[in-house]
């Protein structure tokens, strides 16, 4: 059986604590995905458009310290990860779903 990432490319858009976020990267790394860099995502060559429906958006749920008005800041990171995929033809996720795909040890529906 081939590994719960295989076969799909990982981009992680927004706000992220680092180290946070090279545990997610390498949690989707021993997966067997891959990880797309911050130019590579909105490039469209044919290489890549074949692999689009393959795109993973991830954005980050973690609620920011000291800002106010949480729930916006969450709203405005989905909205770019949209945006990004509709550019792109990618899926977005957020960050709970590689989590909650790892702990059923199958991939979640995605929005």
């Amino acid at each position: 059986e081939p590994p719960l990432f295989s076969g799909l490319l990982f981009y992680f858009i927004g706000d992220y604590e680092a180290s946070y976020k090279g545990s997610l990267q390498d949690l989707v790394l021993a997966g067997g995905g891959r990880l797309l860099q911050n130019d590579s995502c909105s490039r469209s060559s044919d290489d890549e458009s074949k692999s689009r429906d393959s795109t993973i958006i991830v954005y980050s749920q973690v609620y920011p310290e000291g800002v106010m008005e949480v729930d916006s800041v969450i709203e405005q990171r989905l909205k770019e990860a949209v945006s990004l995929a509709a550019e792109t033809g990618g899926k977005v996720v957020s960050h709970t779903w590689l989590l909650d795909s790892i702990a059923a040890c199958q991939l979640q529906p995605t929005i």
